[in-house]
Parts: C-alpha cells; sequence; structure tokens
C-alpha cells in the first residue's frame, strides 16, 4: 500500500468513510517512521505483512465486535445528530464495557464537534483526575484553545510532546495554538519538529507551507512546496492548490518563469485527481481548478511584467 496513493486514504482525509466503516492499512514497511506516517491517518488497525490467516481472522473479529458495540452512536454521527450521539456514547462509558476507554476518547471528540466545549473540558478534567491519559490532555487542550484559554492549552500541549515525542497530533494542535496566539512564524518551528519525528502527512506539508510562506521564508515555501508536487504527484490527496502554492514560493524567490511553466500542471493535477477518486459533479472539480489557475496566471503576469 502506498500511503500517497490508497484510494481510503483519500477518503478518510475528505470526512467520506461513514463512522462505521473499518479502516484497515496493511503495509510490507515496518519501520518505525512507516508506522508513524500510517498512524496519522488513524486506521482501525495497521498491519504489516505477512500475516498468518487466523492472526487477521482475529484481529477483524475484534473489530466487527468493537464496531457492533458503537453501531447506535455511529448511526447517529452519520446523520450528524451531535446531541444524541453524546447521549449515547455516555452509556457506553462504563468499566464493565471492555471497550469504555475507546467509548470516552469518542465521547470527548463528539463534544468538542456538538459545540459543547464546556462540558467537554470538564469531561476531559475527569477523566485526567483518575487517568494519566494523553489523548484527553490533548482533548483538553483543544477544549481551552477553542475557550481562547491560549496560555493553558499551550502549557499542555508542550508538556505533552516533551513527555510523548511520536504524539504527533499534539505539534499540529499546539502549531494552531501558536499560529492563532503569535502567528505563521511562531507555528513553523512546531512543524518542523514534527516533521523531524514523522514524515509527515500532505496536510501537515501543506499547513508548514503556507505558514512559511506568510511568515516570509521564502526557501523553507518553496522546499515544502516541491516536496508536495514531488512526493504525491497523481495522489488523490494532491490538490491544484498545492502547484498554486508553489508557484507563490517560486514568484516570492524570483523565479516567475519557473513558476509559470509549472502552473498548468494543476489542471493535469485536477484531472488525475478525478480519474482516481471516480467523484461525481467531476465539471464542479474541473471547473475550481480552471478558476484558481486562471487567477493565480493573472497574478503572476502582473508580476512579471
Amino acid at each position: 500500500l502506498s500511503l500517497h496513493d490508497a484510494l481510503p486514504i483519500y477518503l478518510r482525509h475528505e470526512d467520506l468513510l461513514p463512522p462505521s466503516a473499518i479502516f484497515i492499512l496493511l503495509s510490507h514497511a515496518a519501520e518505525q517512521r512507516d508506522i508513524l506516517r500510517a498512524s496519522e491517518h488513524a486506521p482501525d488497525a495497521f498491519i504489516v505483512w505477512p500475516l498468518k490467516p487466523n492472526a487477521l481472522a482475529a484481529r477483524l473479529y475484534k473489530l466487527f465486535e468493537h464496531r457492533e458495540q458503537f453501531n447506535e452512536v455511529h448511526e447517529a454521527m452519520k446523520k450528524k445528530d451531535w446531541h444524541n450521539a453524546v447521549a449515547l456514547c455516555a452509556n457506553l462509558c462504563k468499566e464493565d464495557n471492555p471497550y469504555y476507554r475507546d467509548a470516552q476518547k469518542l465521547n470527548g471528540q463528539l463534544l468538542l464537534l456538538s459545540s459543547n466545549t464546556d462540558g467537554a473540558i470538564e469531561f476531559y478534567e475527569s477523566v485526567l483526575s483518575t487517568h494519566d491519559a494523553g489523548w484527553a490532555k490533548l482533548g483538553l487542550a483543544r477544549g481551552l484553545q477553542a475557550k481562547g484559554r491560549h496560555e493553558e492549552a499551550e502549557a499542555i500541549l508542550d508538556k505533552l510532546i516533551t513527555n510523548n515525542r511520536f504524539m504527533m497530533a499534539a505539534y499540529d494542535a499546539l502549531a494552531e495554538v501558536r499560529l492563532t496566539h503569535e502567528g505563521a512564524s511562531a507555528a513553523v518551528p512546531v512543524l518542523l519538529s514534527a516533521m523531524e519525528v514523522s514524515p509527515g502527512t500532505i496536510t501537515r506539508i501543506r499547513t508548514l507551507s503556507q505558514h512559511a510562506l506568510e511568515s516570509g521564508d521564502q526557501d523553507l515555501a518553496e522546499q515544502t512546496t516541491r516536496q508536495l508536487i514531488d512526493e504525491y504527484q497523481s495522489s488523490p490527496l494532491q490538490e491544484s492548490g498545492d502547484y498554486l502554492l508553489v508557484a507563490n514560493a517560486l514568484t516570492s524567490n524570483g523565479k516567475a518563469q519557473e513558476a509559470l511553466n509549472l502552473i498548468g500542471a494543476a489542471v493535469d493535477c485536477q484531472f488525475a485527481r478525478i480519474q482516481a477518486i471516480g467523484a461525481q459533479g467531476h465539471e464542479v472539480l474541473i471547473h475550481k481548478g480552471f478558476i484558481q489557475v486562471i487567477k493565480m496566471l493573472r497574478r503572476l503576469g502582473k508580476r512579471h511584467r
């Protein structure tokens, strides 16, 4: 499985998989960085191949059993009935339930999704009073950030990363806090630190590219935007906007002609993406891609006169 090309990863990335879907990644790669990169796509299981049939069957049985426990919650989530989903999930947060820790994690996420930020903060604090859970600290920090309590959120996330440098979501959350509180230049070092630990998802690379451009670090912007194009070429995860990012970075570095030569590839990117995902409404995607390209060409043309 290529983490750049896989259709299920695209569906998870675009939030197109239903909550009840079981998402398994199979890979021949077993290096720590490969496992870290895979884990960032939030699979239900990451299986290193080859695996004995009996072992695979046992893993699948556990996953189906887990889904059975959360069927009603997932149905409510599918309907975006967050209030009912929270109520149903709360009923599963009992210690006699073998999946009660998973129920707690989901319950906190649902409270945040339902915009019940005060309820989420109270819930995470309750969990942390009895259990030193990294996921609960991360959720608490997100709740505090949503309430504008930036310094408290930042302190939690800093400590969380110090104690567990492999919790990649904490880097993204900390970068968001610093972006809000201090600006793009403060978010860039956090994302660079994350990239030293894990190769990163396309979302993190794209975010780092945007922040580098905003903070005026043209060399870093060019480096990271080129990575978007080179590593994710023809991937359904790539967007025409990625070509626009690298064109912006090249132009900022005085390479307007190279940017002009590259920008046409954004159209090809749209067609490749459509072909890869087999999506409906192709004309909408094409229209958006062309509009983005035309706007960029106009900007580049004005600068190049």
